[in-house]
């Protein structure tokens, strides 16, 4: 009886379905959630990018504008990231001759839809940060 069943090969294909499978669910969630980190963080460095851009060329002024100059260039890269960040700009008043800090935080959360909730132990929030700086030259 036992040689009998050692030469059955029927179930075969789903024993080794099941043990491939969810091996394969995970790193194809995998990707998403590495796709969606990568993609924040690159909105966060272009909208820094512009921000700073836009602090040289208006030469003066406070940070309301160049926190809005953030928003807007990191939004059309990943819309979340331009809306929810936290952007500090020091100083908060600066002149031709200053050097203009912006920083940036952004909580990342993997997506929803993949993991069922953020904090699961398999895909945990990060707090994102990023900081570039430059200086302002006289127009």
């Amino acid at each position: 009886m036992t040689g009998r069943l050692r030469g059955d090969l029927r179930g075969a294909t789903a024993l080794e379905f099941a043990i491939v499978f969810p091996v394969f669910l995970l790193f194809v969630f995998g990707l998403f959630a590495g796709y969606s980190l990568i993609s924040c963080r690159r909105a966060m460095d272009y909208g820094i990018e512009k921000a700073l851009r836009y602090a040289i060329v208006h030469g003066g002024g406070g940070s309301s504008g160049v926190s809005s100059a953030y928003a807007a260039a990191a939004t059309v890269i990943w819309p979340d990231v331009g809306a929810s960040s936290v952007v500090s700009v020091t100083p908060s008043s600066f002149k031709s001759g200053d050097t203009v800090v912006v920083s940036v935080t952004y909580g990342w959360a993997p997506p929803a839809g993949l993991t069922g909730s953020v904090n699961n132990g398999l895909f945990n929030a990060v707090t994102l940060s990023a900081t570039g700086s430059m200086r302002v030259m006289s127009p």
